[in-house]
């Protein structure tokens, strides 16, 4: 039999073997992963996670696609909005450089439902109800997640159907093994367990053979695991004659404090900096950096070349990103992009300079404002116009249609009943839209009384809603409380108030109070008022939103109609804009993000930040940190105050956040 030269090679995706699987449960998800790392069937790590939480950890391009939308959003990325991000990147780079197939599982901050996608490696999403797979022993675990899974499973039992599946795709996948690690993941916590095979033997983490040295202030401690035939090169050779320009040196290490190397564990590591005796720019191009090499005790160049590199990276992307957009200032107050400062610790562009990808990095420049000359942007990440409801028309910026220009600004042209629209963003009378004829109308399942839409029926889950002299009982959800509602009976919205996580506000919803269902009849979901969204599994957020009932689970909820277009709020009868920032015109202080509405020096109502609140940058913000508790002298008690000439006084891994005076958990990139 002749063997053919194309025989000796496997798939790509095979290359370096491996299982990941994501699971949907009741209210939560469970995302597991082998903890093998190879080249082909050569074994390189046996404790390599291939789980990164998004927020945490990632490459270059995904943070500051992840950077750039908590900029302009203000907000985190769900994990639908993540999934559509990298399936852009990977379509963007199809067939080269990235050669993956990602899998991705988390809740939704907003609705709290849970959410599991894969991809292909040119980014075609997958956004299954059960489970997701990915890696070279999918094949073998299909069988056993269809019969593991189940609808609306609890924590424990989502854990268990996902370890089972990963322990019988390890015993039958050669390229996978050495255990596996599952992550739970709910709306309040993730919960980590570590799993180990049948065929797994050694132990990891083994601390003998300790040995110490000392490079500046910092004191290092190698760990030599002899189970695994772990040694290190001698790092005192690497440093003899290598030391940055301005004598200073980056090492790569993991924990606090005391340094470690391991050479298990590359996801974990991070850059700790000793600082160099005279002024120094440590982040330059031109600068040497030293990079502490480690390896296995083995012959194979491949496995070497794979270290060397990947530690190399390490240090390139972090050292790159330093006083980018986006990302952490260096040593507390400088950014190198043109047009941007420090606020708050990270680098954000001035004043009056909108945000502009220009290739793999964020550009400060000024756009067009409205009447000024503009040109046609043909891709779609870039603006024409600074105002984000302009468009460029005939050579200069304009209003789009359904906007007007008020103040220089671009707002939406609202109508009420009756009058001309071409947008259902117009119509601010509460389950209003803009019908065929182009007029403002009650919606389907609505009538007019009054110049005001009310349903026709409320659908309760089960019987009619509470009534008070003819009419339902109007209620709130704030937080966890369902506030107005008599005794066996509960609140069910159909609407909600964002509030602002600046000002630590929680999320308020808008309802009617109906009958506690009984237990044992079968419920069947539906919305509170209106119709359902016609397309299963999507709910578009410019016109609904997931209808919140504690008695249907996350994954049942329909996609409802929302009482207000989306950036406004259900006041009594009548739709507010909402989540104004100071100076914004305003007539109720609901509409105020993290303040009031109240006469400015014109006459004219307007918001103003909230006692306790410091307007900086454009928002009020409260003098807390925005991540964790503030330093605490451990003598004292007191809050260690700083500055930004003082920032030394702050503790190891925490930086001054100077416009408070604060020393402030530090918010790592890649940790």
């Amino acid at each position: 039999m002749k063997i053919t030269q194309n025989s000796k090679y496997m798939s790509i995706m095979d290359h370096n073997g491996g299982i990941v699987l994501a699971m949907r449960g009741g209210d939560c998800v469970t995302i597991g992963c082998d903890l093998r790392l190879g080249s082909r069937f050569l074994t390189i790590m046996n404790d390599k996670e291939k789980i990164f939480q998004i927020t945490r950890r990632l490459v270059e391009k995904m943070l500051y696609r992840t950077s750039i939308y908590n900029l302009r959003e203000n907000r985190d990325v769900t994990p639908e909005v993540f999934s559509q991000m990298l399936s852009n990147l990977l379509y963007e780079n199809r067939f080269s450089p990235y050669f993956c197939e990602p899998v991705v599982a988390g809740i939704d901050w907003k609705t709290s439902e849970p959410y599991v996608a894969n991809m292909d490696l040119i980014g075609c999403i997958c956004k299954p109800n059960d489970f997701v797979l990915s890696g070279t022993g999918d094949l073998q675990m299909y069988g056993m997640c269809e019969s593991v899974w189940e609808k609306n499973m609890d924590r424990d039992a989502a854990f268990e159907a996902t370890a089972q599946a990963l322990l019988a795709c390890i015993e039958r996948d050669a390229a996978s093994g050495w255990g596996a690690v599952v992550y739970t993941i709910s709306n309040d916590e993730i919960d980590v367990k570590s799993i180990k095979a049948q065929y797994e033997t050694g132990e990891r983490d083994n601390e003998q053979n300790v040995r110490y040295f000392t490079v500046g202030t910092v004191k290092v401690e190698f760990v030599s695991a002899a189970s695994r035939q772990i040694a290190f090169l001698n790092l005192r050779m690497l440093l003899e004659g290598k030391v940055m320009n301005c004598d200073g040196v980056i090492l790569i290490a993991f924990q606090k404090g005391t340094v470690r190397f391991f050479t298990n564990r590359l996801d974990e590591f991070l850059i700790i900096k000793i600082l160099p005796p005279k002024p120094c720019r440590l982040f330059e191009k031109q600068i040497q950096i030293v990079i502490i090499i480690f390896t296995y005790l083995v012959t194979e160049e491949m496995e070497l070349f794979l270290f060397f590199t990947f530690i190399f990276l390490v240090v390139d992307i972090r050292g790159m990103l330093f006083g980018k957009i986006g990302y952490e200032c260096i040593d507390q107050k400088v950014c190198t992009d043109e047009h941007s400062e420090c606020r708050f610790g990270r680098c954000y562009c001035k004043s009056g300079y909108d945000y502009s990808y220009k290739e793999a990095h964020i550009a400060c420049v000024i756009l067009p404002k409205l009447g000024q000359q503009c040109e046609i942007e043909h891709d779609s990440r870039h603006q024409s116009c600074a105002d984000p409801h302009a468009v460029c028309s005939e050579g200069l910026c304009k209003c789009k249609d359904s906007y007007i220009e008020r103040n220089q600004r671009c707002v939406v042209d609202v109508k009420t009943l009756h009058e001309n629209c071409i947008s259902n963003h117009q119509c601010i009378t509460p389950f209003s839209h803009c019908n065929d004829e182009n007029k403002c109308v009650c919606r389907a399942k609505f009538s007019e009384i009054n110049g005001e839409c009310y349903p026709t029926k409320y659908n309760c889950l089960e019987g009619e809603p509470i009534l008070q002299n003819s009419q339902p009982i109007n209620c709130s959800i704030v937080g966890r409380q369902h506030l107005h509602c008599p005794e066996q009976s509960y609140c069910v919205p159909f609407d909600e108030h964002e509030g602002q996580w600046s000002c630590q506000q929680v999320t308020v919803f808008h309802g009617i109070c109906c009958p506690v269902p009984k237990r044992e009849i079968i419920l069947k979901p539906s919305c509170l008022v209106g119709k359902p969204y016609s397309i299963p599994d999507s709910c578009p957020t410019s016109s609904h939103i997931r209808h919140k009932d504690r008695f249907i689970p996350w994954q049942d909820r329909p996609c409802c109609p929302r009482a207000c277009p989306y950036g406004y709020g259900k006041f009594g009868n009548k739709c507010y804009q909402i989540n104004l920032l100071p100076g914004d015109l305003c007539e109720l202080d609901g509409q105020c993000a993290c303040g009031f509405c109240t006469a400015n020096l014109q006459g004219e109502k307007a918001c103003q930040c909230q006692p306790g609140f410091t307007e900086l940058y454009g928002k009020c913000h409260d003098e807390r940190c925005f991540h964790g508790d503030p330093a605490i002298d451990s003598d004292t008690g007191a809050i260690v105050q700083c500055d930004s000439e003082n920032e030394w006084k702050c503790p190891e891994d925490y930086s001054c956040i100077s416009e408070f005076g604060l020393c402030c958990p530090k918010i790592p990139i890649y940790t």
